[in-house]
């Protein structure tokens, strides 16, 4: 994003937080079965992400994936970790809705 939208989005949404969810990610609290059963799921990721890099969340997929649970990693070029509200952000959301309508078989 160019710094001028960074600047703005970041005064429009960012809000102060107690860092005791990050913080709770180094405990126990924050440990993750990779092998349990859950629910499907999506990763997406920009690969201008600089706070949430596309590398960790492919990782992140590829240890859910061990479960046999349905897993899958998308990546989006040109987007940041503002992913959803950049400029081009349909075609995300039209990605997201297409993959839950094709798992539901209403697509």
């Amino acid at each position: 994003m160019p710094r001028s939208a960074s600047d703005e989005a970041f005064e429009r949404y960012v809000v102060p937080e107690s860092r005791n969810v990050p913080r709770s990610t180094l405990t126990r609290q924050g440990r993750i079965d990779f092998r349990a059963d859950h629910p499907p799921m999506l990763f997406v990721a920009g690969d201008r992400d600089h706070l949430t890099p596309a590398g960790m969340v492919g990782r992140n997929a590829r240890g859910y994936a061990r479960s046999g649970s349905a897993v899958e990693f998308k990546l989006f070029t040109d987007r940041s970790h503002f992913i959803c509200n950049q400029d081009g952000w349909e075609s995300v959301a039209a990605f997201v809705l297409d993959w839950v309508a094709a798992l539901t078989g209403q697509a």
